[in-house]
């Protein structure tokens, strides 16, 4: 899936199966990439890639 943030193109896709999860996204602007997999059912995936993408982004903007 291709998401807007904050006016940057996001390549994203997340999955899971029983008892594994998967986050993997793109900034190409930024040639940045993010990969998180888990071993658990856990929600907690959700919440870590919105915060790494939160904290990358404002790092970014203060090093312009």
């Amino acid at each position: 899936r291709i998401y807007d943030l904050n006016g940057l193109q996001l390549n994203y896709h997340g999955g899971w199966v029983k008892g594994y999860r998967a986050d993997v996204a793109f900034l190409p602007e930024h040639k940045v990439g993010y990969v998180m997999l888990m071993n658990a059912e856990s929600n907690m995936i959700n919440s870590t890639t919105a915060e790494f993408w939160k904290r990358y982004l404002k790092k970014a903007d203060a090093d312009k």
